[in-house]
């Protein structure tokens, strides 16, 4: 079956809302103001105020069409060329009922604009007043759909930002829950602190992690736990070193931005082959220019070349909160990989 390839108009109204009504009243006042100083010299005051109303009357139908059915249908469709067709088609209509209103109710002014050149003045004035005061509306409708935009944009940022969160390697719980299991079948004395370091960890995750940003230290708390309930699984001789160096107070940053990197070090410095686990982190705290440095050094295998997923969400991360105000390196050194993650807070 043939389709229809009718050419359909996509006729789309806008309701005025108050606001509209307001802007319009307020500037049919301040605008009939300056219509009638302008005619007074010439007709005197009664005629430019019937000349002011019967402006009202035969306008005001083009610029509400113009506003609320033209340019949601058209402008921003970009059918120009349709669109400014139908506007002059919709003012030319309007001059037969301007014509004779005036002649009826403004007989001095008529006589004035019999002339070619004086009516050529005369239609283009009122041509202007209608695409002036419908650009006043327009460039309301226009901030009311940029900030729409905007909205719509925040949020798309916002899912994408809590996708990237939600992201945390679910081994980690899988095998600290396998660890805390193995400590209660031991009756290790260490079972408990660490049941209470894995709630700490996941109340921060489900609550904090929600917000944009949180305070630096807490943080940092954060990566000491995280460590910490790390360390249950690696034999006694292994190295993990955490340092923080510099003042925290009154910085915040996004949540969960450090734990990637630290957690790429565990993954693979504590499951390489070599004899000993060795692994590095120091955070370095500027507070004169809010600046965080993190340098996460671990062994790892030499096949080991690709930073992984957990390091790419971190970039999405780094490039949507902190665009241009990072700097994100990573190197091999004698069996050592070597990340270091700079921000300005």
């Amino acid at each position: 079956m043939a389709k229809n390839n009718r050419f359909s108009i996509p006729f789309k109204a806008v309701k005025p809302d108050r606001l509209d009504w307001m802007l319009f009243v307020l500037i049919w006042t301040l605008g009939g103001y300056f219509i009638v100083q302008s005619y007074v010299p010439s007709i005197g005051f009664k005629a430019a105020m019937y000349h002011y109303l019967i402006i009202i009357l035969v306008n005001t139908p083009i610029i509400l069409i113009n506003v609320f059915v033209l340019v949601p249908s058209f402008f921003k469709l970009r059918w120009i060329l349709i669109y400014f067709l139908l506007f002059v088609g919709l003012i030319a209509l309007s001059f037969p009922l301007d014509f004779n209103l005036v002649n009826w109710f403004v007989p001095e002014l008529y006589e004035c604009c019999k002339s070619n050149q004086k009516l050529f003045r005369y239609v283009m004035g009122t041509a202007q007043e209608d695409a002036l005061f419908s650009s006043f509306f327009f460039a309301k409708q226009y901030l009311q759909f940029k900030n729409r935009a905007d909205r719509a944009e925040k949020e798309k940022v916002k899912a994408e930002l809590d996708f990237l969160k939600s992201q945390i390697n679910p081994h980690f719980y899988f095998n600290t829950l396998n660890n805390l299991y193995g400590l209660a079948l031991l009756k290790s004395d260490k079972a408990p602190n660490a049941i209470l370091k894995l709630s700490e960890i996941m109340e921060y995750v489900i609550y904090d992690a929600r917000s944009e940003k949180v305070a630096l230290d807490r943080e940092i708390e954060y990566l000491r736990n995280y460590i910490e309930l790390e360390r249950l699984r690696l034999e006694g001789d292994a190295k993990v070193h955490f340092e923080v160096n510099g003042s925290t107070e009154g910085l915040q940053i996004a949540p969960l931005l450090l734990l990637p990197l630290i957690e790429n070090a565990f993954k693979h410095g504590a499951n390489s082959t070599q004899d000993a686990v060795d692994i590095k982190m120091v955070i370095n705290i500027n507070p004169s220019n809010s600046d965080v440095e993190l340098m996460v050094k671990n062994k790892f295998e030499a096949v080991e070349k690709t930073p992984g997923l957990g390091i790419e969400n971190l970039k999405k991360r780094l490039d949507l909160i902190y665009p241009n105000q990072y700097k994100l390196k990573h190197e091999s050194l004698d069996n050592f990989y070597i990340a270091t993650l700079n921000v300005g807070l």
